[in-house]
């Protein structure tokens, strides 16, 4: 009796045991799910929910079957500028940076309303029941305007450049992932427009885009596909209309997009970085009609390349256009590289230094568009310049507009102090050429003249000339 007794009391105890064995397990695996939860729905450096909490919300709103005339409504917004910041304060500054900015955002927030963190520098604000989107709109200005305020942080100052792009149920899309899709449409609209602005999507947006991404992409394939050509615009001298250099432009066409002009597919190609790819294949294939033209007698005298921030920035690139060039037996005198003052304001000692290490090599540099950009007597300065071309929106406005001239007359004499040459672009009409000459510019380009030719055309014009 005793040994059985002895047993059942053993074995209740170990239920016991076990029961409460298995009751802490299951304590455990709720607090460690919980916590898995907590790090899987929570960015961790502003305690707010991230993408996939945001995801997880509007597919359990969805699925609720919201009612088709009760809106959803998602804000995206880029803080704008926040690389910039992490490359010149580092990380830490960064960070706090993100997380004042989200503690302003949380103020301006109603009840309901999710926020998260959606990305490095992407916050995403989910409004439901809202179907006002003027409402939407006072919204978005308001968080424009607290974002772009200057932030101080430990005797640091900076201005961001904040953009939203907003998409709404059902309107805009009929699931989680046309909201996104397109609210980051909207997005990228406002940050193209020049930020500190607000775009709703639209129909028109995302066609555009659609396009633009099958652009880019047969765009990636056309070295391969034998796509590209030049075509070359001659320089003239004024004072004669004789043909005294010309300037290589880079034509696409493609079997199914057609001719693609390049104010499309050259800014597509920078943005992917393309560019590279395609401005070595534009050196070679220069180098390559250049070495035609002088095994046939052709004189050209130069030939302009125009160089992107991109090549420019890349590794090696003065060595490796001298090499190019000599491979084909020409020489660096054969050429002049173009450069516009726009795209010197990205890095701007690095390209500083190329340019000179390139003019130390016997290349003269030629900067493009001058006047549009926004340092323009700072470069005057600092760069090893050989000529300067007047942007042919001041030769199209100097014969209507007093102050344009007064532009014109400056860039000039600008131009002959400084020992510069000087080329007019978009040299259209006779009273133009008459009045540039008149006041002293020596080179122009325009249809008055010339349109861009194919280089057999030009062979032919030199030869002719000759």
């Amino acid at each position: 009796m005793k040994k059985k007794l002895e047993k059942n009391i053993g074995s209740q105890t170990d239920k016991s045991m076990y029961s409460k064995f298995k009751l802490s397990n299951i304590s455990y695996l709720y607090k460690r799910a919980a916590s898995r939860e907590q790090i899987v729905f929570k960015d961790l450096l502003t305690g707010l929910g991230n993408r996939y909490e945001l995801i997880d919300k509007i597919n359990s709103v969805l699925g609720c079957g919201v009612n088709s005339n009760t809106k959803i409504v998602l804000l995206l917004i880029d803080l704008g500028c926040i690389q910039s910041v992490n490359y010149l304060m580092g990380h830490r500054w960064c960070d706090l940076l993100i997380k004042k900015q989200s503690v302003k955002l949380k103020k301006i927030l109603k009840n309901g309303d999710l926020l998260v963190r959606s990305g490095v520098d992407e916050f995403a604000i989910l409004v439901a029941g809202c179907n006002d989107d003027d409402s939407i709109k006072i919204i978005s200005d308001k968080i424009i305007d607290k974002l772009k305020h200057p932030i101080s942080i430990e005797s640091n100052t900076i201005n961001l450049r904040p953009s939203i792009g907003i998409a709404c149920f059902p309107n805009d899309a009929n699931d989680t992932d046309s909201l996104l899709t397109n609210a980051h449409i909207a997005l990228n609209q406002s940050k193209e427009s020049g930020r500190n602005s607000v775009h709703f999507f639209n129909v028109d947006m995302h066609l555009s885009d659609c396009k633009l991404i099958k652009i880019e992409q047969a765009l990636s394939l056309a070295i391969e596909n034998d796509e590209l050509s030049l075509v070359f615009q001659p320089k003239v001298q004024l004072s004669d209309s004789k043909v005294v250099g010309a300037e290589a432009l880079l034509r696409w066409s493609n079997a199914e997009l057609g001719d693609v002009s390049p104010s499309i597919f050259i800014p597509l190609a920078e943005k992917s970085n393309l560019i590279i790819e395609i401005g070595e294949w534009v050196v070679i294939e220069a180098c390559k009609i250049m070495n035609r033209w002088k095994n046939m007698g052709v004189n050209i005298n130069r030939i302009a390349i125009n160089v992107s921030v991109q090549q420019l920035e890349s590794k090696g690139f003065s060595s490796w256009l001298f090499n190019i060039i000599s491979f084909y037996s020409l020489s660096v005198e054969d050429f002049e590289l173009e450069v516009t003052e726009t795209s010197l304001i990205n890095d701007e000692d690095l390209i500083l230094e190329v340019l000179r290490d390139l003019s130390g090599m016997g290349f003269r540099i030629v900067l493009d568009d001058f006047g549009t950009g926004y340092s323009s007597l700072y470069y005057l300065k600092n760069l090893p310049l050989s000529t300067i071309k007047i942007d042919q929106s001041f030769i199209y406005d100097m014969n209507n507009d007093n102050a344009t001239l007064s532009i014109v007359k400056t860039i000039i004499q600008l131009a002959k102090d400084l020992n510069l040459n000087l080329v007019a672009e978009g040299v259209e009409e006779d009273i133009q050429a008459s009045k540039l000459l008149t006041l002293g510019c020596e080179y122009a380009q325009g249809y008055l003249f010339y349109k861009p030719l194919p280089s057999n055309e030009l062979e032919k014009l030199i030869l002719v000339s000759c």
